[in-house]
């Protein structure tokens, strides 16, 4: 599948950003339901592999067309590592909670990703963690990630310690290897991106990749 995205730096940021973010969309949508499953088994595999050596990791919930993370957490979580998700808090706070297994996640806010049950920990509680990963619409080579536009991650990526890595994920045709995405000053840019096809560690600019790079 391919995406071609317009070069909209010209506009104001968050223009274009919205109008990034409705075509990046459509084009979920338009992926079939067997696509969205293959793409969340190779996302599993690759990922298990690469996170081998982390111990506390912070894991997006995935939902509707978003790169598939429930069997990846869940895969984690079997393999003994400690998994922070995210939950809503008090005064609808956004949270983070220890996942403890599929069975405990479940629907507890409306049009909300499933949440575990435990006690909700502000975003001090990513300071413990050895790697994060974010959802992302695209990521373009200087690391900057067009996330969904509530900036729930941009306010709680400070509290990550400067040594943790920070991957996004997105599928493998939403990498920008030439556009550079538009950002503003609360953009916090990622150091790694994970797709179903590679692992990528960004380095200078450029995709440093553990597999094939997209035609």
């Amino acid at each position: 599948m391919e995406l071609n995205l317009p070069d909209l730096r010209g506009q104001e940021p968050e223009d274009a950003k919205q109008q990034l973010r409705q075509l990046i969309r459509g084009a979920r949508d338009r992926l079939s339901d067997s696509q969205v499953s293959k793409a969340g088994q190779d996302i599993r595999d690759r990922v298990l592999e690469f996170a081998a050596d982390f111990h506390t990791i912070a894991c997006y919930v995935s939902v509707k067309k978003e790169p598939p993370t429930l069997d990846l957490i869940e895969a984690l979580y079997q393999q003994g590592k400690r998994l922070l998700v995210p939950k809503l808090g008090s005064k609808l706070n956004r949270d983070w909670a220890f996942y403890a297994g599929r069975d405990d996640l479940a629907n507890r806010s409306p049009n909300r990703p499933m949440e575990p049950s435990g006690d909700a920990l502000d975003s001090s509680a990513l300071a413990a963690v050895d790697l994060v990963i974010t959802p992302a619409l695209a990521v373009d080579r200087q690391g900057n990630r067009l996330g969904q536009g509530g900036g729930w991650y941009d306010r709680a990526l400070p509290y990550v310690k400067k040594q943790t890595p920070i991957y996004a994920m997105c599928y493998t045709h939403e990498l920008q290897q030439e556009l550079i995405l538009p950002t503003d000053q609360y953009d916090i840019p990622v150091t790694g991106v994970l797709t179903p096809s590679c692992c990528f560690k960004l380095k200078d600019s450029e995709f440093q990749k553990s597999g094939i790079l997209p035609a």
